[in-house]
């Protein structure tokens, strides 16, 4: 095998094609930090203390937590996001059409990945908190974690895009 260089979209923090975890206590801002993440890659911008800039690109943005126009919007906006180069995910469609359900990574996301592709220029997928879309499995388990990571993974690296999801720790400290 040949290897391969690392593209950065946030030097020595977030890398091309690759999943990065985002994780802390709640009531940290790793909602908002992801808007700023958000707001700097959809407008191609300098990353802080002199850590480089990244190109323009489009944001997929999935958040479970938060209503879309009373939080998240209002939350990109104050960040300063290009709001058009951000794409909101807030459901899926059912498999025989007939509505909506909760998107889960561990079964629709060849959804995601039709999604980015149909967008064209998506740079960064932020999934907020990741907890919210593994489709019953139990996030504790190192195998069934694995089993819904890993296609996100590839999918990640497949199209070149960054996915940066955030985790929770628990209120104990322990990851």
């Amino acid at each position: 095998l040949k290897p391969e260089r690392l593209v950065w979209v946030w030097p020595g923090r977030i890398p091309e094609g690759k999943l990065v975890l985002l994780g802390g206590p709640p009531g940290l801002g790793k909602s908002q930090v992801t808007a700023f993440i958000s707001a700097v890659v959809s407008n191609g911008g300098s990353w802080p203390c002199g850590e480089g800039s990244t190109l323009p690109g489009d944001v997929i943005f999935m958040s479970a937590e938060d209503g879309i126009r009373d939080t998240i919007v209002p939350r990109l906006m104050a960040a300063g996001a290009n709001t058009s180069r951000v794409h909101i995910v807030a459901a899926a469609t059912k498999p025989d059409g007939t509505g909506r359900k909760t998107f889960s990574l561990k079964t629709d996301v060849d959804l995601l990945e039709a999604k980015a592709r149909e967008i064209g220029a998506v740079r960064l997928i932020i999934v907020d908190p990741i907890s919210a879309y593994m489709g019953g499995a139990d996030g504790n388990g190192n195998v069934e974690t694995r089993e819904v990571l890993e296609p996100l993974s590839e999918m990640a690296d497949r199209l070149r895009i960054a996915v940066v999801a955030v985790t929770h720790l628990n209120k104990g400290g322990a990851g």
